[in-house]
């Protein structure tokens, strides 16, 4: 059987505030340490986790990560997200490279506690699990039960994740490898929230596109003048978040405002 993705081999999710790195939205992830990272001039990207996963993709042997999202759904008789996307021929022999695609989490901050979200990608998740407890869903623990490394970045602020010397490492090793890479994609939390955007993206001017996907819960004066900082940018754009209206876009995101979405709606225009 083959069991190879080239996604594995030129996308990488990056969790910048905690470190973790995934090959793609449905694998599991890899915390990814300061040696790591020191060892490869792209080590966010080619760490010994991930390149023993590559070479067992290379030898047409399934990846213990990859199953629940892919084998198994084969197993059972239907297409994977990886044959839905194409990305099931193997178009690499090396272990080792540069990621054409980065999807990068520069923080969890977000007032949103989307139905569909949980307590990794959200820091008003977080808040929820930590001050009314674990909601204990089979098989979902990793993103509704609270861990001690949560209890840890319960208590850090912002500025103080976006400053460590990992996520500084990681974010340096991205900006070095700028113009190889195809396209960022900076999601959250919601970046608008985060007050490190701006800067990063001055700081990726090289990247062919650069999409910020925003569910636009966000003050409007704040957002307007983010907006007005990045609007000459070439090559970033803003991607509009939603899956609703009135008030079933609330119930979906709670926490947020319709009528404010559909202000910054405008001003995104």
């Amino acid at each position: 059987m083959n069991y190879f993705c080239s996604e594995k081999f030129d996308y990488a999710e990056i969790r910048l505030y905690d470190a973790f790195v995934a090959s793609c939205c449905v694998a599991t992830p890899h915390h990814v340490t300061l040696n790591d990272i020191k060892n490869h001039p792209v080590g966010f990207f080619n760490y010994p986790a991930i390149i023993a996963e590559r070479q067992q993709m290379l030898s047409d042997q399934p990846v213990a990560g990859c199953a629940e999202a892919c084998w198994n759904v084969e197993a059972a008789g239907a297409k994977s997200r990886r044959q839905r996307i194409g990305t099931d021929t193997k178009i690499y022999d090396s272990t080792v490279g540069i990621p054409k695609t980065v999807n990068l989490l520069i923080s969890n901050t977000c007032n949103q506690t989307c139905v569909y979200c949980c307590k990794n990608l959200s820091s008003s998740w977080l808040n929820d699990v930590a001050k009314y407890g674990n909601y204990n869903i089979d098989g979902h623990s990793d993103r509704y039960n609270l861990t001690k490394q949560d209890q840890i970045l319960f208590k850090i602020n912002q500025s103080q994740l976006f400053n460590n010397k990992t996520s500084q490492q990681i974010l340096q090793q991205l900006i070095n490898a700028q113009d190889q890479i195809e396209e960022l994609q900076i999601t959250g939390g919601e970046p608008f929230l985060d007050n490190n955007l701006i800067s990063i993206l001055e700081q990726m001017s090289a990247v062919k596109t650069i999409k910020i996907y925003s569910g636009l819960n966000v003050n409007s004066a704040r957002f307007a003048k983010m907006l007005e900082k990045i609007k000459d940018m070439s090559n970033v754009a803003v991607m509009v978040s939603a899956e609703n209206l009135g008030m079933l876009h609330e119930f979906n995101r709670a926490g947020s405002k319709y009528d404010q979405w559909l202000t910054n709606f405008d001003l995104v225009s």
